[in-house]
């Protein structure tokens, strides 16, 4: 006759509860090494920061005059004359907010410290980048979008210029944020970043948005399902599937222990979990345990 093991009391599973009571934020997200780091990460770089991402809007651009008082001497005169080729030749197609996008682009460009108006480019092809420049990064210019490079190059009467616009891109663009700057996109061809919501129309932030979100969603989602999780109020959430107990056999495992075979049913499935003897007496425990505790209040 097998004498009765005393009930212990069985470890808490408070060990396995983590500490956070809110889903990881997007800045949390930046550390992660999977596809939701590297894809927040492109979002980042082309709005400049995290800041910027949580709190972009996706207001249209109020026209606005151009900002003269930015450009020094040296510049005023190619500025003019860039201003007057872009309005000439394209002025005629690009709506309110592309005409204030430009003129952004054009006085940042003047204000680089690398200087990037003064070369010995022509001016149709240092006009031709900067709206090339000003449509690419807002998702305009591609097989099947709004523009194609071709066309833009045509309208201005001069070949290719997106080396030009790159040239631009990489003079005016805000500083990388180090720890945000992804490490590949999952875009065949990534649209420049400028890294400045500035320079977005309000229905290119629209769609950054509405990734920004989903993203958000797929943090929440996760965090909902982690089987334990800690409460706001302090208390443990848990997430379990029900199953009904169909019974237990008591056998050999294939490397010749003895195990405990626990048997359930789900929708008419059985599900079978093996736990070894010592596992299966601190299991009884565990349940004489919980069995013995009395229900928490609902209030």
């Amino acid at each position: 006759m097998h004498e009765k093991r005393p009930t212990k009391k069985p470890p808490s599973i408070l060990s396995l509860v983590e500490p956070r009571t809110q889903p990881m934020t997007l800045s949390e997200a930046l550390e992660r090494d999977d596809h939701l780091r590297f894809t927040i990460a492109e979002l980042v770089d082309r709005v400049g920061s995290v800041q910027e991402l949580e709190t972009l809007d996706d207001e249209p651009i109020a026209p606005e005059p151009f900002a003269w008082s930015m450009i020094d001497q040296a510049h005023e005169p190619v500025v003019g004359r860039l201003r007057a080729t872009i309005a000439e030749k394209i002025g005629a197609f690009l709506d309110a907010e592309y005409a204030v996008i430009v003129d952004r682009l054009l006085a940042a460009a003047a204000t680089a410290p690398q200087r990037p108006l003064l070369g010995s480019t022509k001016d149709d092809r240092l006009a031709a980048g900067l709206v090339w420049l000003a449509l690419a990064t807002n998702d305009d210019v591609g097989r099947r979008l709004r523009w194609r490079a071709s066309t833009i190059w045509s309208l201005f009467g001069t070949s290719n210029a997106t080396n030009i616009g790159q040239k631009l891109c990489r003079a005016i663009a805000e500083p990388a944020d180090r720890d945000a700057s992804p490490r590949w996109s999952h875009h065949p061809d990534p649209s420049p970043a400028l890294r400045s919501p500035r320079f977005l129309r309000g229905t290119t932030r629209r769609r950054i948005i509405a990734e920004r979100n989903q993203f958000e969603q797929e943090l929440r989602e996760e965090f909902e399902r982690r089987p334990l999780r800690r409460r706001a109020d302090g208390g443990v959430a848990m997430q379990a599937t029900s199953m009904q107990v169909v019974g237990a056999v008591k056998g050999l495992s294939e490397a010749g222990r003895a195990a405990v075979t626990l048997v359930f049913e789900n929708n008419g499935r059985p599900r079978l979990i093996a736990i070894s003897v010592p596992d299966a007496h601190d299991l009884i425990d565990s349940l004489t345990w919980a069995l013995n505790k009395k229900l928490p209040s609902l209030t």
